[in-house]
């Protein structure tokens, strides 16, 4: 993690003493940074976790108020998709600034995460998830932005559908047993709020240098 936080840096100081030729406010513009914060999510049937997380971006900036970004997180790295996936390696946003001013502006963002490149453009992968929220961003200097955002995380639809399938496995696991066995064995029962809740979030800062 400190390795991935050197290498940010460097890349934004090369830049910096490079002549650069649009700023953060530019018809069309192409930033990278990087962002902290923390990710929490909860496990199916399980109590919230939280972690720290470190992101690498790559953010482009259309027309003002249009921005797509890529996004690279070591920390997200998955170890099975055999449960919820609410989070990857590998993200990919769309942004839309509903208040494009300088030198604030609020932005709307969503999009699909995935544990390796190729599955962030896929929509049932094993390890798909999704993410929406919201975002702020200040201007310092013609080139600079620092921000902050917060985005909640929902599951992909085929870790969702393993979850059922399990489900139902172990419900008719259960029903082959008698008395005291079957109710011990019994499974949680899934509800709207293991899919989507407020509990699923990440929330962090952002910077990043433009040019």
């Amino acid at each position: 993690m400190k390795n991935t936080l050197k290498t940010t840096l460097i890349v934004i100081a090369i830049f910096a003493t490079s002549t650069a030729y649009a700023g953060s406010d530019s018809i069309m513009t192409l930033g990278i940074g990087t962002s902290m914060g923390v990710t929490q999510q909860t496990p199916y049937g399980g109590t919230a976790q939280a972690a720290f997380t470190n992101d690498l971006t790559v953010r482009a900036r259309m027309l003002h108020i249009f921005g797509v970004e890529m996004a690279y997180s070591p920390t997200d790295r998955m170890e099975t998709t055999s449960e919820l996936v609410f989070t990857g390696q590998f993200r990919a946003s769309a942004l839309l600034y509903v208040i494009p001013t300088s030198p604030v502006a609020l932005y709307l963002k969503a999009g699909i995460g995935a544990e390796s490149l190729g599955d962030v453009f896929k929509i049932d992968a094993p390890s798909n998830s999704y993410h929406a929220g919201a975002g702020l961003d200040v201007q310092l200097g013609d080139h600079f932005v620092l921000g902050t955002e917060f985005l909640l995380l929902a599951p992909g639809i085929t870790s969702v559908k393993n979850t059922l399938k399990n489900f139902a496995e172990q419900e008719l696991n259960r029903y082959q047993m008698e008395g005291a066995e079957a109710t011990a064995a019994a499974p949680k029962t899934p509800s709207i709020g293991d899919f989507l809740s407020a509990s699923n979030f990440r929330v962090g800062v952002t910077a990043h240098y433009y040019f």
